[in-house]
């Protein structure tokens, strides 16, 4: 497997917070450069290009293994389907899609619970405020993953 030969490099961080011109050729740079392997922290908040098929086909799928935090703050072009695609982050301990007003909090609790982090007790931070919770939403989500928690936003 061509990204387990960065595995005993330590992990970086990038930012790209409120990159406006980001598009799938700013994501597919990065991929064909292989810098999602040395990546434990993506902040993408505010990223206006960032679409549902940018973070389904490049960002989870497999092009950054090691993924341990990710924001998705305010990028408003994400739904559900980009939410849904956060499963295949194996080591995602924290994300965060607070304000991004085309998910809901079902899309989050349905990942959550499908997530391996959340079984192992490793996916540990959530945030996700500005989504319309609900007091029955908050209670499934906090059914189980209450264990584990350490961050929650949901305000």
């Amino acid at each position: 497997n061509r990204s387990r030969q960065f595995d005993h490099l330590p992990l970086g961080s990038l930012s790209l917070h409120n990159l406006a011109s980001a598009s799938i050729h700013t994501f597919r740079s990065m991929e064909y450069a292989n810098v999602g392997s040395c990546l434990g922290t993506l902040d993408l908040t505010g990223t206006h290009g960032l679409t549902d098929s940018i973070l389904t086909n490049v960002i989870c799928s497999g092009s950054f293994p090691r993924l341990q935090r990710l924001s998705l703050k305010n990028s408003r072009k994400l739904t559900g389907k980009a939410v849904a695609s956060l499963v295949k982050l194996r080591d995602l301990r924290a994300f965060d899609v607070g304000g991004c007003f085309n998910i809901h909090p079902n899309d989050v609790i349905e990942m959550v619970q499908q997530h391996p982090g959340t079984r192992k007790g490793t996916l540990t931070e959530i945030y996700a405020g500005g989504l319309g919770w609900t007091d029955v939403a908050l209670e499934t989500l906090l059914s189980f993953t209450s264990k584990n928690i350490k961050g929650l936003g949901i305000g």
